[in-house]
Order: structure tokens, then sequence, then C-alpha cells
């Protein structure tokens, strides 16, 4: 349908504008959650980065531990399929990652403001996950369309270090590894990309 080309066809700006960023450029291990019920579609961005050489991990739900488990995917289309809650996830055969050699983390968010700030649907897990990691860049991957001005009202701390959307890049400086003399055209706020 139109609306499936239409969503993938912005999955895979957002992908292209996340593959460009240095971070992910210099990364070795990246951790991407799988998108589900309309967040952006992240198995070809899988699959992009193992074809970069990139080692893969996904997340999984420990309900007992509350936590998030990421194991490591090497074929997303043969080791991503619904887990026990009903959300995409990678296959128990998988080994388990440790996040701590992760060099980049991306982020789900249903709603994201303008200062990176997100509303979720995960129940606190990623929260939880990315306070375990503090010197892992955190990057939100969002529609345009779910960005609006300010959920300070509603969520008090900003926990990605950017958010590529599929219309730009924000970056919110908390984890900035780009030199100065590097940064593009645009601005603190972020820029065009």
């Amino acid at each position: 349908s139109l609306a499936d080309q239409l969503y993938a066809q912005q999955s895979y700006r957002v992908a292209q504008k996340l593959i460009r960023q240095p971070e992910f450029m210099r990364a070795q291990m990246v951790g991407i959650f799988v998108g589900y019920g309309g967040e952006v579609e992240t198995v070809r961005l899988m699959e992009a980065a193992l074809k970069l050489g990139k080692r893969v991990a996904a997340p999984t739900i420990n309900r007992n531990e509350r936590r998030l488990l990421w194991r490591e995917v090497e074929e997303p289309d043969e080791q991503i399929d619904l887990g026990p809650l009903g959300l995409p996830e990678p296959l128990p055969s998988c080994h388990e990652a440790e996040p701590g050699t992760f060099d980049l983390v991306t982020v789900p968010g249903l709603v994201w403001d303008e200062q990176g700030r997100r509303l979720t649907r995960w129940g606190g897990y990623f929260e939880r996950f990315l306070n375990t990691v503090p010197r892992v860049f955190k990057v939100g991957l969002a529609f345009e369309l779910q960005v609006v001005e300010d959920l300070s009202k509603w969520v008090e701390s900003t926990l990605v270090d950017a958010l590529i959307t599929d219309d730009q890049v924000r970056r919110f400086g908390l984890l900035d590894t780009m030199q100065p003399e590097r940064r593009l055209p645009g601005g603190p706020d972020g820029y065009k990309g």
C-alpha cells in the first residue's frame, strides 16, 4: 500500500542520516531497537550496519529482572521474531551482548520534543538501561511528525545525545564527540542533514 511505501521510505531516510553520523561511522558495536507499532523500521538499518562490518545487538525485555537484555544479531530477517509479550525481539538462541561494549545505541519513542525528551510505551525499561551506559552515544530515531515543541510538563530529563528524523538531525551536546571545527553549519540546536 501507499502508506507502507511511505513508512519504508521515511524509515530509510532516518537510517541514512544515522549512517552518515561520525559516531555511527566510528562505532564497532551498536545497539538497535526493533521498531514496531509506528516506530521507525530498523531491521534494514541492522542489515546496513552488519554490511558495514559492525556488530549489532537488539533488546528484549527481561520481566523478571525488570531490565533490557541485549542479544547479538547477525541475520535480522531470520533472528528477529515476536516474543512472548508480542513484541519483535531477537531469538533466545542469539548470544547475549554486553552493553558495556556498545559504542552507540538507538532509542525508540512515541513522541519527542525539540530538546530530546520523549514519551514512550517501554515502561521505563529503556530509561533504566540508558542510565547504566553513560558513555555510550544515545540517538533517538523518529519521524518528524512525532516531534513536538515541548514535553517538559510530562518528561523531566533529556536522555539522548541526538535525535534523528526523516527531516533533520538534532544534537543536544550531552556526549557530543564531534570536534567544534568539524561541526556542520546550523548552530547548537542541530542542523539539517
